[in-house]
């Protein structure tokens, strides 16, 4: 026996694409992280790095983008097989 016939949510831990989906995941979220700690050139060309000032201009800038980029959104519907949900994700976005 399988050890996805048992637990319906294991043959998604054992699925490769889903490893590399989460991985790629994992990426963008620590990438969102280094973001905050990455210093910028402001408009007098002076590199900033005070880590206030750094986290306004994230925010700012590309946060929600990023943000919005890292939703790992397979792992939302993990559990819902039916076409409806996807069909209504695709037409959403």
């Amino acid at each position: 026996m399988k050890a996805w016939e048992h637990n319906p949510f294991a043959r998604y831990v054992y699925d490769p694409l889903t490893v590399v989906d989460l991985m790629v995941d994992i990426m963008f979220i620590v990438d969102i992280l280094i973001n905050f700690r990455t210093t910028y050139v402001n408009t007098n060309d002076e590199v900033v790095s005070h880590p206030g000032k750094i986290a306004v201009h994230y925010f700012k800038g590309w946060f929600l983008i990023d943000m919005i980029a890292a939703i790992p959104f397979d792992f939302l519907l993990f559990g819902s097989e039916t076409d409806e949900v996807r069909s209504s994700l695709i037409l959403i976005f």
